[in-house]
């Protein structure tokens, strides 16, 4: 006779650290991507405005391929130090919203840099320009958003941690059975066959009630 069952498995560090993910990114994965396009967005216009409508037009009059493509630039904000943006919206490796997001939901995008801004930043901005305003406003949100994702990420591992298999986490927290399911496997198993007819007769079962 075979069947099909639930299994709970057993949690080890990766199966713990993608159950956090998996929450996290339930949360707040609106909130990153939105985070994401207004730094694609932002980029551009730096990309627009460091490169200037005459050089626009004639990049864009130039055969494709012609010259060698980015997938980010460089911008100064009144110092030595530069800051990179990229033309997809990503955050820094170091950022906590990277690991809450896949990297097939920031897929690259490649520009036309002319060969003089490859190795220099494209323009050296003061912080109370418009753009310069509206990159740090930008840089102040993404702070904000990464302490809740980290204070988040804190709540989540300090409950996911005290348990070792998915069924005693649901029964602890039924909210995580959607997430336990995508580490749970429905398996087939067979049930044992036992001669129950001679066993039954050697043991002489089924008991019966005695009589009072």
């Amino acid at each position: 006779m075979s069947a099909a069952r639930p299994i709970s498995i057993r949690l080890d560090e990766r199966k713990r650290e993608t159950l956090v993910r998996l929450l996290l990114e339930h949360r707040f994965q609106k909130e990153i991507m939105e985070l994401v396009r207004r730094r694609a967005a932002l980029a551009m216009q730096f990309y627009n405005d460091g490169l200037g409508k005459k050089k626009l037009k004639l990049i864009e009059s130039l055969p494709e391929n012609w010259l060698p493509t980015e997938n980010s630039i460089k911008i100064v904000f009144g110092t030595n130090e530069f800051t990179e943006l990229y033309f997809n919206g990503d955050f820094y490796c170091g950022s906590s919203l990277r690991g809450v997001i896949a990297k097939t939901d920031l897929p690259k995008k490649w520009l036309p840099i002319p060969q003089e801004y490859r190795q220099k930043p494209f323009r050296v901005y003061e912080a109370n320009e418009p753009l310069g305003i509206k990159f740090f406003q930008l840089e102040q949100d993404q702070k904000e958003l990464e302490a809740r994702v980290t204070d988040a990420s804190a709540l989540a591992r300090t409950y996911i941690w005290k348990t070792n298999t998915t069924a005693a986490l649901k029964e602890a927290w039924p909210e995580m059975t959607p997430f336990c399911a995508n580490l749970e496997k429905t398996i087939p198993f067979s049930l044992p066959a036992i001669p129950t007819g001679d066993l039954n007769k050697a043991f002489n079962l089924p008991v019966r009630n005695k009589a009072a």
